[in-house]
């Protein structure tokens, strides 16, 4: 005996098989607990979605992403629309993990890249995700890909509102949909009076329609002395701005190490960052009174274990913040105050 039919816009519907609108009743809705996020920061099964400003070191985050979802059984695409295949390249070679090894042949076979807007390499049909999703999801399908990083959204998006547009938030998250995968989606955003924005877009379209869970990252201020030679960190800072089930938590810290021999290492769980350099010497003038810039110095290389600054720096530094700081004596040997505060030392 056959199944009972439906006739729906000429299409034969088994009632008895799947819906094909996805309707569940009430019983069948989901009441666990959401899954645990990849490495700690991504979903497993949805869109993550990490903005920030030129420069914040989103890329190398990326690419530390994509080495650990490879080395843990993943087959990752990156979907390259800022058209940067060198960068990768040079990123994922050069990470290295904690056991010291790094990406193997076989590893880096399984991180696939693609520029959907680079004529020599790409012979179909190009275009912003939402033209080429379908393309997309029929190659992800045959050669197993389960998980996509899209960089960037503004440049893979298909007008010229997609940082705040309705209409191309809702077609990129349908090319999203369509594509079937878990993604990492990075985007660029403008100068922002806030460091950590929570609404970088103009509107709340990205927020609401691209992403279940998001993250604001501005880098911190890290300190290299002129003409040394070494390793140089940057310390990224995270703040989850959507996170639906999962809350929002304490802002985290990803620190990054680039060594001199080129090798890339990494902590997604660092501790806070060492108070930029104007904020030590805020803190000491607030607790000592007016100081000379050589007095300033040993005073920030004897709190901070490890600091080297140099009376050039701390100089510099009380020039450039001329709303923190400001002379207190102008007679050798001259001294520097927080601004406003009294000639004598505060108490």
């Amino acid at each position: 005996m056959s199944s009972p039919t439906l006739t729906i816009g000429g299409k034969p519907i088994d009632l008895h098989g799947p819906d094909p609108l996805g309707w569940l009743s009430a019983n069948d809705l989901p009441t666990e607990a959401p899954p645990d996020l990849l490495f700690t920061y991504l979903l497993p099964d949805k869109t993550t979605l990490m903005y920030g400003k030129g420069g914040t070191g989103k890329g190398v985050i990326a690419a530390i992403f994509a080495g650990l979802l490879t080395r843990a059984g993943r087959r990752v695409l990156i979907l390259d629309y800022e058209d940067h295949p060198e960068e990768w390249g040079q990123r994922l070679t050069a990470l290295t993990f904690p056991d010291s090894s790094k990406l193997s042949e076989d590893e880096k076979g399984d991180i696939i890249h693609c520029t959907p807007y680079d004529p020599e390499r790409w012979a179909e049909d190009a275009g912003p995700l939402p033209v080429v999703a379908h393309t997309l999801r029929a190659r992800c399908d045959r050669d197993g890909i389960d998980y996509v990083i899209v960089d960037s959204y503004s440049a893979a998006a298909d007008d010229d509102e997609a940082l705040g547009g309705q209409g191309a938030a809702k077609r990129f998250a349908l090319a999203l949909t369509k594509l079937g995968r878990p993604a990492l989606v990075l985007a660029h955003v403008s100068e922002s009076k806030e460091r950590l924005p929570d609404k970088p877009f103009g509107s709340v379209h990205v927020r609401n329609l691209v992403a279940r869970l998001m993250y604001a990252m501005a880098q911190d201020e890290v300190e290299a002395e002129p003409g040394v030679v070494g390793p140089r960190s940057i310390r990224v800072e995270m703040k989850r701005t959507k996170g639906n089930r999962y809350g929002r938590g304490p802002n985290r810290f990803i620190e990054v190490t680039f060594h001199v021999g080129g090798a890339i290492t990494w902590d997604l769980d660092a501790s806070g960052p060492v108070p930029a350099l104007w904020k030590r010497l805020a803190d000491i003038l607030r607790a000592e009174g007016p100081q000379t810039v050589p007095a300033l110095t040993k005073a920030v290389n004897e709190d901070w274990a490890g600091a080297t600054t140099t009376t050039r720096r701390v100089g510099e530094a009380l020039d450039r913040e001329k709303t923190v700081f400001e002379v207190a004596t102008t007679v050798r040997p001259k001294t520097w105050r927080l601004r406003g505060t009294p000639e004598e030392a505060p108490s």
